[in-house]
């Protein structure tokens, strides 16, 4: 095997192997988008709704610990 053909040969799997990896990092970008936004979403929802809901827990809790 010459020089000649093991560059070409080395060339095309450099390239296959660079088509592949973009693929798949195509792929991965696109199961962010799918799967990412909506998880971060509620996952911030979950967050306000704690933060805001905290004073009321407190509250709540003070109430019960309170004698009558």
């Amino acid at each position: 095997m010459n020089q000649a053909t093991l560059g070409s040969r080395l060339a095309t799997l450099a390239d296959i192997l660079i088509k592949g990896v973009s693929f798949l990092l195509v792929l991965y970008m696109i199961g962010l988008m799918v799967f990412g936004a909506p998880l971060t979403m509620i996952s911030g929802v979950a967050m306000l709704t704690l933060v805001l809901n905290w004073p009321l827990i407190a509250y709540r809790k003070k109430q019960r610990e309170m004698p009558q």
